[in-house]
């Protein structure tokens, strides 16, 4: 786990009819191991069940199979590589991507970023929003790149960010 993280951040609306949270999980597991990590931890909340922390996978994946499987409403679904010792998953992750209505972020460790084929990925994330736009951006794992994706701070809050580069 390194210091400095590289994101990639899609907004956009996921699109309507076509929409399937089963494909979408498929693509974020490949997607983790691709970087060389292990998928490990979920965190989901649905009406049925909200997590509220990360669940070790192997103890709970069929539970998350069945909720994305049972057609009703997910608000956002957490996937993570984590080290076995880790503290706080929302810093110690290897790799950590989230999917919610609003928005698909993928935070990596900086040193994996070179592992990405950012075109193939973006076409990726971008499969399942409409209008899709959004940025790759550095900064500092502490500052939490997930707030700086949700907007929940304005941009000056983030002292050590940089953007990489706008997508549309």
């Amino acid at each position: 786990m390194e210091k400095e993280t590289i994101s990639i951040t899609i907004y956009g609306e996921n699109i309507d009819n076509d929409f399937k949270w089963e494909d979408w999980y498929e693509d974020a597991k490949k997607i983790i191991e691709s970087l060389g990590y292990d998928y490990n931890y979920v965190g989901i909340r649905t009406q049925k069940l909200n997590s509220g922390k990360v669940m070790k996978l192997s103890r709970n994946e069929k539970k998350v199979l069945n909720e994305i499987q049972s057609g009703q409403e997910i608000k956002y679904i957490s996937m993570f590589s984590l080290p076995e010792d880790f503290q706080s998953a929302s810093f110690d992750y290897d790799v950590m991507i989230v999917k919610n209505s609003q928005f698909t972020t993928l935070t990596v460790n900086k040193g994996d970023f070179n592992k990405i084929d950012e075109q193939k990925l973006l076409q990726l994330l971008s499969k399942y929003v409409d209008n899709g736009h959004g940025e790759i951006y550095e900064m500092d794992r502490y500052e939490s790149p997930l707030i700086y994706a949700s907007k929940a701070n304005p941009t000056s809050f983030f002292k050590t960010l940089k953007i990489i580069k706008e997508i549309s």
